[in-house]
């Protein structure tokens, strides 16, 4: 059998060769005897589509504020989409997937930062305890 040599045809029982990136092949073929030997890999296609039970936003789309650390979020799934949640700030995100949910409780969440920061001196002492955990994870740059 002619191969290339960035293809490596495999005997029973032959293990791939090792080395640096260059030498590594880009397909292994296995040899027809051992075809037989190869179980198919069963997968219910309903546990790759599983969507996460939780994020960590990492990012804001606010320019003019950093996160100091991550905000977790746990993500519910509703008959008309997605809600992503931080129980803490409480607040929600909505969105037919769980990235427009994401997306769109980190909106919120700027949102919530400024308007919480513009009225800090009116703010009520539950709010201000709002404020004091969005300055724990978020600084004004």
């Amino acid at each position: 059998m002619d191969t290339d040599a960035r293809v490596q045809v495999l005997e029973p029982g032959a293990t791939l060769a090792t080395g640096s990136r260059e030498e590594a092949p880009d397909y292994a073929l296995l040899s027809p005897e051992a075809a037989p030997s190869i179980q198919p890999l069963h997968i219910q296609l309903e546990t790759l589509f599983q969507p996460p039970t939780s994020v960590v936003i990492g990012s804001l789309p606010d320019d003019r504020l950093r996160l100091l650390k991550p905000i977790r979020a746990s993500i519910q799934v509703e008959e008309a989409g997605y809600i992503a949640c931080n129980t803490q700030l409480e607040e929600y995100g909505y969105g037919r997937d769980v990235f427009e949910a994401v997306e769109d409780l980190q909106e919120v969440i700027c949102e919530l930062y400024w308007s919480l920061d513009e009225d800090e001196d009116r703010l009520s002492e539950h709010l201000r305890d709002v404020l004091n955990a969005l300055r724990d994870h978020i600084e004004a740059a």
